[in-house]
Parts: C-alpha cells; structure tokens; sequence
C-alpha cells in the first residue's frame, strides 16, 4: 500500500530537469612560487565571496533582464544552487528547469552574468581598474538525459519501506490493544477457567439452523470432544443439571445447547433440554418444534411434565422442553421454587441441559446457575471481548455460582486465528473378507467405483461383453468366501476326541473371531510330528481339513479354516 501511494504521489509530481556547470577562481599567471602561492590565497578567499554574489538577487535580476524570463528574480533563486566544494577554487552551479534545454539555459546564463558581475566588482566603481583574479568557465551547462524530479524508483522503495513499518507497527498497536478473544489460547490466558471446547464456525449451521443444516464433521467432532470434557469433568459426580448461558445476545449459547444435547443422546444417554429463556425463546424455532406449550405452562401450573416434552431426533433419548408463552414476570419464574423443583425431578441418570437468557442483560442465568450443578460460558471468537467475559463470569461469582467451563463458539477454520481441526476419515487398509466389506464415509466419493468398472468409450455405460465379465469377477469372489465359511462350519463339527482316544480341540463358530486359539492349533501340530501323536491325530485333522480341499487362496479363510489347514499341513 505504500508503494501504491508514493507511486501515485510522483505521478501527480511536476517534472523536472536539472542542468550543472562550474567556474573557476583564476588568478593569471605567476613568474615566482611566491608569486604563485599569494595567488592562490588569495584567489581561495576570493571565492568565499563569488559564492555570496552567485546566490545574490542582483544577479538573479541581471539574469532575467538579460535572458527575458517571465519569472521574478526571487522565483528564478530558488532554482539555482551554488555550491563550494571544500579545499578549492571552483563554483559549482545547478538550475531546473521544466525541460532539459530550459534548465541548460539557465545554468548557461547564470554562469555567463556570474562571469560579468564579477569582473564589474573587480573592476573598481569607475570600470577602470585592472583585476588580478578573473572567473573563467570550467564546465559550461550539461544537456540532462533524465528528469531529476520526481524519483519514481526511490520514491516507491521509500514508500515500500515506510507501508512495512507502519504495517508492522499497526499491527503490534492492535495486537496488543486488542481485546477481542480469538482462541482457546486468549481465554486461557485472561482467565483462570479450562476451555472446555471450541467448535468451529459453520456457515450453513449459522444461515440454517441445528434442525435444517447438514452434518459437518468438524462440528461434529468438537461437540463430541465437549460431551467428553463434560462427563469427566468430575468422575464421581458428574454435573447432571448444566446452565448454558453467555455474556451477550448472537453468542451461540442456544446453538451449543442443542448440539451438546444430541451429542449427549447419541452416547446413550437420556437428556432433556429446556429453553429457560423466556424473554427471547429460540430453541423451538431452532429445532423446528412447537413452542405453543411449554416451561411457562409447567411453572404456572397449566400442565404436567410429560404434556410438554418434545422428542426429538431419531436416538430416542433427547426430549426437548420449549420455552412457551413469553410471561410478563420472566425473573420471579426464573427463580422460583416450581422451576428448581423442576430441575431435579428427572429421574438420577438424566441430563438436563438449561439454555438462559445471557448475563450482561439480565440477571435470570446468574439466579439458575446457584440452584445447579453448574454453568458453561459461550464466548464468540472474534466478538467477546476479554472485558464482556469478565463481568460476566463477575456476576456469577457474586452469587456464587460455579462455572463449569469455557466454550469458545465460531472459530474460524482458516486464517491465522483458526484451531486445529485436521481430521479426516476414510478406509485405505484392506479389510478382511470375514468382517465384510468396509464402511464407507458419508464424504467418500464416486471415484472408487469408477475404479472397479471402467466406462464404455463412448457413452460411459459398460457393453454386453464388459457386464458378463464384471459378473463372473464378482461370482468367483463369492465363491471362496462361501467356501471358506463352510469349511468353519464342518471344522466347527468335527469330533473332539478319534477313536485312538486322540484329543482335539474344537473351535464354536463365536469362540475365536481374531484368531486367539491359533496357537493352540500351531501347538498341536508341533506335537503330531513327533512320534506316534503323527498317527493318532491324523484320522482327525483329515476329517476337519477335508472341506478346505478346495480352497487355494489362504488369505480368503477365515482363520478358524487357516487354523485348520496349518495343523493339517503339519
């Protein structure tokens, strides 16, 4: 950006040529070295004076009336510079000028009434005297190639180099001066409380709603690790009535509700949620229930419980309790015996989940969270700032209330203040053929099946010939899977004991699914090598092998029937 500025700010810039000439103190000639030397003092304190008569306005008022310039003396000044350099005789005159052979013309003429002015000064007042210094003309005025003014190239360096520090410097300022909560790391570091999760930001789940978004498995995946961090947060006495409230209104508090609740159901166990929010009731509109009926009913008495219980999702497990009508008194319910009542009249093993109004507002989260077990604070990435969580977290403190935990809501999955959320799920290992074919994820792509049968040349769609070979592959892939189980089976029915009284151990179709009686078998024919054991089993491991005779593919059995095969073999 300040490349870009100071860029635009030489493109505005008038140009300008500037044009260099010098004289020289000249003393004639010297018979003598004294003669010599005294001309050279003298001549070098002459030219102290030369330089006050160059920049004087008598001479910038000869200059002008000689070349006829439409400029005052005083303009024409300030584009002439007269220099000294140290330790010598010379003059060294520079003018500008709009155009290169106006700024040569310049330094020409000032050089030349320069010239005159000081011979008129040497000369005495009468003209009639005879100087013995002169100023002759070293270089006379250059023709300049290139403008002098404005530098394109270091103006921009300069600006690139300023925009950095001041972008450097903006950023330090805002960092430090910044007061917003951005991740897990700043709330950490502001309170003493463990951020119990943070779930990052959805945007369908924000345009949508819980009830009418799809799965996100990144959401899904935080709000299970919150689930987790809430059930052992004390392993003994877990908190079975939670508060979820926050400091301000668009925090995302009945959003976390309603994901914590379903992830709550879906690990078995029974919750009820209950939008305790009778000012601003959201959690039926979220869900998409009815909120004709509901918590303002039970407190007052118009209903039961169970007439107001909504289930919702397909677990069984969560019941929802919506808020109903709005009350004209929301705070005097809010803290009354018929709602705490309520709150632990669910049977022991039940979780209720209470969303409340938020606490800078209103007072009715701070009431409720001294008759529970706790509250967890939702803070929004990016707009709480450290001061709104702290008066909040203050007013509970005031009525004692216990803070379970922090939830830090829309993290940004990218940019520099985004969690890690680099999970991914899908099936590369090759499963075996006894467990069946592996789950695909709800992410997995078409590819892999345009992989196993490969599209016609023309209309993408396989030809008569390709079908029945496609058809044949998947029979002959059946057929040793069949086989291999069959073979379980008759294993699974072979006698225990021979009639030479040999023992052999058998395997029920349950016992062994991961192959932990290999061993055993392994063991077993070991033992039939030597001596007459090879004689006695051997009756036996014919009569379990004899099924396996037609299987070659050992890698398809399963591994009851590799068992078997290997204590054959021995």
């Amino acid at each position: 950006m300040g490349a870009g500025l100071a860029f635009g700010w030489t493109l505005l810039q008038p140009t300008v040529y500037t044009s260099t000439g010098s004289v020289i103190v000249s003393t004639g000639a010297a018979e003598t070295l004294a003669e010599a030397l005294v001309a050279e003092n003298y001549a070098a304190a002459r030219v102290t004076s030369y330089l006050d008569v160059a920049k004087s306005r008598g001479l910038a008022e000869d200059v002008v009336d000689e070349m006829e310039l439409d400029e005052s003396p005083d303009t024409v000044l300030t584009r002439i510079t007269v220099a000294n350099p140290l330790d010598t005789a010379v003059l060294r005159i520079s003018a500008t000028g709009p155009s290169p052979e106006a700024a040569r013309e310049l330094t020409q003429g000032w050089i030349t009434g320069l010239t005159a002015k000081v011979a008129e000064l040497e000369s005495g007042a009468d003209g009639t005297g005879e100087s013995i210094v002169a100023l002759q003309t070293l270089d006379s005025g250059n023709l300049p190639s290139s403008p002098s003014s404005p530098n394109t190239k270091l103006m921009v360096a300069i600006g690139l180099v300023l925009g950095l520090a001041a972008g450097v410097a903006y950023s330090i300022i805002r960092a430090s001066m910044d007061r917003h909560m951005r991740s897990a790391d700043d709330v950490e570091r502001a309170f003493s409380l463990p951020v119990i999760g943070a779930l990052p930001y959805v945007g369908a789940l924000a345009k949508s709603g819980p009830s009418r978004s799809v799965p996100d498995p990144l959401m899904n995946e935080a709000v299970r690790e919150l689930r987790t961090n809430l059930q052992y947060m004390s392993v003994d006495d877990p908190p079975r009535v939670i508060v979820i409230t926050s400091a301000l209104p668009g925090d995302g508090k009945s959003t976390v509700s309603c994901k914590l609740a379903e992830a709550l159901a879906q690990s078995d166990r029974k919750v009820v949620l209950i939008d305790a929010d009778l000012r601003r009731p959201k959690l039926a509109a979220n869900l998409g229930l009815s909120n004709d009926a509901g918590l303002t009913d039970v407190l007052v008495g118009r209903a039961n419980v169970e007439d107001v219980l909504q289930p919702y999702g397909d677990t069984g497990n969560l019941q929802v309790m919506s808020a109903g009508p709005i009350p004209p008194n929301p705070s005097e319910l809010i803290g009354s015996n018929a709602l705490r009542t309520l709150l632990y009249s669910f049977p022991q093993h039940t979780t209720v989940l209470v969303d409340t109004p938020p606490l800078l507002p209103v007072t009715d989260a701070a009431i409720l969270t001294v008759h529970t077990d706790g509250a967890v604070m939702v803070a929004r990435a990016g707009r709480t700032t450290t001061d709104m969580l702290d008066r909040a977290l203050r007013a509970l403190e005031r009525v004692n209330g216990r803070v379970l935990g922090i939830v830090l809501d829309a993290v940004p999955q990218h940019g520099p203040h985004r969690d890690v959320y680099a999970y991914g799920y899908g099936y590369t290992a090759k499963v075996a053929d006894e467990f069946g074919p592996p789950a695909v994820s709800d992410s997995a792509s078409a590819d892999d099946d345009d992989d196993e049968v490969p599209a016609g040349p023309t209309d993408g769609k396989a030809t008569g010939d390709e079908a029945e070979v496609a058809e044949e592959r998947a029979t002959d892939a059946d057929e040793p899977a069949e086989d291999a189980h069959e073979a379980a089976e008759d294993a699974d029915e072979a006698p225990e004991a021979t009639e030479d009284g040999a023992t052999v151990p058998t395997l029920a179709p349950d016992d062994d699914p991961d192959g932990d009686d290999l061993p055993a078998l392994e063991e077993l024919s070991q033992d039939a090598d030597d001596g007459p054991e090879r004689e006695k089993l051997g009756p036996a491991l014919e009569q379990i092998a004899a099924s396996l005779e037609d299987i070659d593919d050992e890698d398809k059995m399963p591994v009851r029937a590799r068992s078997a095969r290997a204590a054959k073999d021995a």
